[in-house]
């Protein structure tokens, strides 16, 4: 069925504009097998180019109606037919799939969906890095008027590509150079004055004398002239080598705080620490628990948990952290692996949980691969009939952090059976009846505080917690979820799991989790010019003052929203400086400091400040806002404001930048021409559509609350591509072409076809009830599906596909994606016909649908907005 086109009683015109380049409007017929669909793009002279100021064009698209702000979840009311084309609709198909070289000091970066090659040349990458308008306002009252949220988006650690590279700089004892009084560091965008012998803080506007060893003379350029072989003064990022010493300013409430130095100096350059007394430098080390219930044996957690830890170790780096193992079930049982043979120590008392094993338990994977082996085959072979249903998943973690307490590190979770056993023992709670009432979001509130303290305990160890959650019914992701967010961690949600459909993408998860790059025992500090200052901070942290996010670890998924406020106005500034600093410890045991560092223009116009806006960082903060929201209970509130955030928007870019045109059309600014798909998109996923459980929902929270940009975009706008059309390319790799992704709309989609999903997370084949037999037996070794399992179907795409030489242009595809997405581990599934829940997660991407829950169409949705913003005005 074609989604429905409008919801205005009104017939839609279309009014031309000189300057407005139009697609023509027309039908467009749902693609042919024998070629891609011909999707409109915005034509070339309203693309932005990266690094290019571009013009502030509006974007005329239609009639308004009665003036009535839109209701999340309403139903359209009917409608005539509608000569719009919906093929004029931005959308994010129209971003390029073709790589590009962005310079960092070129202008606006290029989209979180485009491939990129980033070069650093002085302000540091928006991989790291990202603002919601790359033109700050210049008073309250202006950012006040455009309505667009002040922040950046922060992933210290990301992943970078092969040629890209971050220069570490050792100062030794002495530390890098920063600021006497604000404490920034070193970076691009401070001046040299008086021949050299000072620097002033672009942060603070101080005077600041150079310290002997870091003197250069000035060259008549005004550059020092060591300008290029120093790279904290021609590179947005570095890194650098923190002393070992110990800070006595440390925070007086707890040993937890690592601070980046705060003791003010005088013009001398002082010896600076970056460790507090309660600590000592060592490597860090992995901590697998698993449960070895009943249950989880039944499910078939055990025998894939070990299965997939038997072939992952040995393809580990050498420098990989030592590793160790509890299992649990009603008790929780330890192992010692300092001899030939493992050994199980019981802790049979659950309710005063302590660490029986005083050396033994942590040991390097590289040289005990023989005995952790033999450890794995035991806990795979162990007899199931003997073991209780209860699991004590709360004294198994308490066992794994007071194991880690001297060391730190990282906890993985495996856990099935629904968490019955002491010392916190849950209780069954979901009630659909409960269901869009008021005390649904009692729902969403932990049960008891031992979780949430355990929570606390892990982060004050340096300890975090990634915990995989594979259960067969609720499971209170609401309460357990409080481990993976104080302290940093992961969730990873696999609901009626089925280690026959489920084993891929748990594979891929697991991996992931355990070769991501990442620190620990780690602090961060946002910097901004005077005049701006942090207002606060989200994202899954644990923190105990306004200034510092406190992180037991951090890793290069994790990602943070920070918000500026105004202090005063930017009088006298001509660029405002951001700075992000963390302070961590390395897998190696080595202490650094990350420093990203970049500056934007300052804007006194409007147009300015809409033309330089990043609706990438702008729909991410949004998400944010409304995972805090919905974290609370409070998802009709999240939806409403996230709605009216994005009629604010637009309702002031008319007023103040569009004024003249005519009110029959939707003015859309062209850097937030996706505002509004991306809006509804978060009013379409799972943490605030209604007909969404609570397990499901607190997962999908979790993952807004600290995935990257680019994943979370992934998972709003999903992109689609045609398998069988793609199979007709014909030349080798050299020559394949990225095709071009699809709408999220049904009409977009044939029975006939074979489509490629990526949500983020993982890559789904979908394969529609009457596929070609011919495409059918190149992918799947079958000419129907009919009577074949999709594990079957699954596995054979695997031998023939991704495994197949020579490489098909559909694994060429999945080469590019994987990529994009950053790691090359990540799950491919096969959907086929009658696949039930994952055929409905299928009809819940296509976001431009009407879809269930009465939530509205595109189309219904850019109406409703435009009543919004017409009523507003008027």
């Amino acid at each position: 069925m074609a989604a429905p086109l409008m919801s205005a009683p009104l017939r839609p015109t279309l009014v031309q504009q000189p300057e407005v380049s139009q697609v023509p409007s027309q039908q467009v017929p749902p693609f042919a097998p024998s070629a891609v669909p011909a999707v409109p793009t915005i034509p070339a002279a309203q693309q932005r180019t990266p690094g290019m100021p571009q013009p502030v064009m509006p974007r005329p698209m239609m009639p308004p109606t009665s003036p009535v702000r839109p209701t999340p979840g309403s139903a359209p009311a009917p409608r005539p037919a509608s000569k719009i084309d919906p093929a004029q609709m931005p959308n994010p198909t129209s971003i390029s799939t073709s790589p590009v070289m962005y310079k960092t000091s070129s202008g606006y970066p290029p989209s979180v969906l485009q491939p990129a090659t980033i070069v650093d040349d002085g302000k540091c990458s928006p991989r790291f890095l990202r603002l919601t308008t790359y033109a700050v306002p210049a008073s309250k009252d202006l950012a006040t008027s455009c309505c667009i949220p002040l922040a950046a988006v922060v992933s210290p650690l990301a992943d970078i590509s092969a040629n890209e590279s971050i220069p570490v700089v050792d100062h030794g004892e002495e530390g890098p150079i920063r600021c006497n009084r604000c404490r920034a560091y070193m970076n691009p965008f401070v001046s040299f004055v008086n021949g050299g012998r000072d620097f002033v803080c672009k942060m603070c506007g101080l005077t600041n004398f150079v310290p002997d060893s870091y003197f250069s003379p000035l060259e008549a350029s005004g550059f020092r002239a060591d300008h290029a072989l120093r790279p904290e003064l021609s590179r947005g990022t570095v890194e650098y080598v923190a002393s070992n010493k110990v800070s006595p300013h440390t925070h007086p409430t707890t040993h937890f705080h690592l601070r980046l130095c705060n003791v003010q100096h005088s013009s001398s350059h002082a010896p600076q620490m970056y460790l507090s007394p309660n600590r000592t430098l060592c490597p860090p080390a992995v901590l697998f628990v698993l449960d070895v219930s009943k249950q989880s044996f039944s499910h078939g957690l055990v025998n894939l948990v070990t299965e997939c830890l038997r072939n992952f170790l040995p393809t580990f780096p050498d420098a990989y952290p030592r590793v160790g193992f509890i299992t649990y079930d009603s008790t929780v049982h330890f192992w010692d692996l300092q001899s030939k043979t493992p050994k199980m120590c019981v802790v049979p008392d659950v309710t005063d949980t302590f660490v029986p094993l005083s050396d033994g338990m942590f040991v390097k994977h590289k040289d005990s691969l023989e005995i952790i082996s033999t450890l794995l085959k035991i806990v795979s072979n162990e007899q199931t009939s003997g073991r209780k249903g209860d699991s004590v998943l709360g004294a198994a973690i308490t066992a794994a952090t007071l194991a880690l307490k001297p060391i730190g590190g990282k906890i993985i979770v495996f856990h099935s059976a629904f968490p019955v056993g002491a010392p916190a023992p849950l209780k069954e709670r979901d009630d659909f009846r409960l269901y869009a009432t008021d005390k649904e979001k009692s729902l969403y509130a932990p049960q008891g505080a031992f979780f949430a303290k355990l929570a606390d305990q892990c982060a004050l160890n340096r300890t975090s917690v990634d915990m995989f959650l594979c259960a067969q019914a609720y499971t209170d992701v609401a309460t357990l979820s409080d481990l993976p967010r104080a302290s940093c961690g992961q969730l990873f949600f696999f609901p009626d799991f089925e280690v026959t459909r489920d084993w891929i993408r748990f594979e891929a998860d697991l991996r992931r989790a355990c070769t991501r790059s990442w620190g620990y025992d780690a602090s961060m500090r946002i910097r901004v010019s005077t005049g701006l200052s942090v207002s606060e901070y989200s994202g899954n942290f644990y923190s105990v003052n306004d200034t510092d996010i406190d992180l037991a670890a951090v890793d290069s998924d994790k990602t943070f929203v920070t918000h500026f406020k105004y202090d005063d106005k930017l009088e006298g500034l001509s660029e405002v400086v951001v700075q992000a600093a963390l302070l961590y410890t390395t897998t190696q045991g080595e202490r650094r400091v990350r420093v990203h560092t970049t500056s934007v223009p300052i804007a006194k116009e409007h147009a300015t400040v809409y033309k330089s806006a990043d609706v990438d960082a702008v729909s991410y903060t949004l998400a944010t806002k409304a995972a805090k929201l919905a974290k609370a209970g409070k998802h009709a509130t999240a939806s409403t404001e996230i709605v009216d955030t994005c009629v604010d928007i637009l309702a002031m870019y008319r007023k103040y930048c569009a004024s003249t045109t005519t009110a029959s059309q939707l003015i859309l600014p062209e850097s937030l021409k996706l505002l509004p798909v991306f809006t509804l998109a978060i009013l379409k996923s799972p943490m605030l559509r209604p007909d969404q459980g609570p397990d499901g929902r607190c997962a999908s929270i979790q993952r807004f609350m600290s995935a990257s940009v680019a994943n979370v975009q992934m998972g709003l706008y999903p992109r689609v591509f045609p398998l069988h059309v793609l199979l007709q390319q014909v030349g080798d790799a050299t020559s394949f072409k990225i095709p071009v992704p699809l709408r999220l709309a049904a009409d977009w989609l044939q029975p006939t076809g074979v489509y490629l999903f990526d949500d983020g997370c993982h890559l789904l084949v979908f394969v529609g009830k009457s596929a070609s037999p011919e495409v059918l037996l190149t992918l799947f070794g079958v000419d129907s599906t009919t009577g074949v399992s999709a594990a079957a179907l699954t596995s054979e795409f695997y031998t023939r596909v991704i495994q197949g030489s020579p490489p098909s242009p559909v694994c060429t595809l999945l080469s590019y994606l994987t990529e994009l997405h950053g790691h090359p581990h990540i799950s491919v599934r096969v959907v086929a016909p009658g696949s039930g829940s994952l055929e409905l997660y299928i009809a819940n991407l296509l976001v431009e649908d009407k879809g269930s829950s009465a939530l509205p169409s595109y189309m219904d949705f850019l109406c409703t907005l435009h009543r919004s913003i017409h009523h507003k005005l008027v």
